[in-house]
Parts: C-alpha cells; structure tokens; sequence
C-alpha cells in the first residue's frame, strides 16, 4: 500500500465493485506521508493495510474492504485463484511471474504495475481476449 496502490485501491472502490482485499505486510513510515492519501501521521507504525482500509471504507460504504496482513511472498498459487481479478503494484519480477503463471492457469485476470521515479509500467494478462471488426 504506497502511492500507486492507494490510487488503485481508491478507483476500484469508487467504481463499486463487491470486495477489495489489500495484501501489505509493511507498516506506514513517516516517508509514506507524503504519497500517500488514505494514512496519516497517526498510522506510523501500523500495517499499512489496516490504516489505509479506515479511510478507504469511507469512500464507498457498499465495497466490503478486506484486509491481509500476510506477506505475499509466503501466499500460495492457489490465494490469488479466488479473485476475480488481482492488481499487483510494487511486486518484484519473480513474484509477478509466479502470480501470473496462477492467476493464467485459473483464467483469472491480472494487472500488475510499478513505478520507478518518473517513470513505471503496466502489464495486462486477461488470459482469453475477444476481437471484432
């Protein structure tokens, strides 16, 4: 839950969807305070998931926010097949592998994203895609 992930967090959550779950086993730095909307200076020393979750459940009272306070490197292939979609952001390129090659094995859409500074990616796996002319 840095910056990246609080914007993230915030779209999903206002587009209305059933659940969120936010998986951070770090707890909020004061560096945190400056990117991000969802803690404040209060939530130092707290898993950023927990602080971040108060504020993000304000956003849409509708959206069940969950959160995990497990590292994601000690998850299971099969933790991430039962969502419908996982965003990662700030993963490193073996953990992005390895979810993706789950999330694709069980047909469950992946987004992933980083950001290095000013400049940072995205990556898309829907696994199935459509095309019409």
């Amino acid at each position: 839950m840095r910056a990246l992930s609080n914007e993230v967090c915030k779209n999903i959550i206002l587009a209305g969807v059933g659940s969120i779950t936010l998986l951070e086993h770090e707890t909020v730095t004061e560096e945190d305070l400056g990117a991000q909307f969802l803690i404040r200076h209060e939530d130092i020393g707290r898993n950023r998931a927990e602080a971040a979750a108060e504020k993000a459940r304000h956003l849409n009272p509708r959206v069940k926010v969950i959160v995990d306070q497990d590292d994601i490197a000690k998850k299971t292939d099969s933790y991430f097949t039962q969502f419908n979609i996982v965003c990662l952001t700030g993963v490193n390129p073996d953990q992005l592998l390895r979810i993706d090659n789950a999330c694709r094995g069980s047909k469950t859409g992946l987004y992933a994203a980083r950001t290095h500074g000013f400049f940072g990616y995205i990556f898309c796996d829907l696994t199935h895609h459509e095309y019409r002319e």
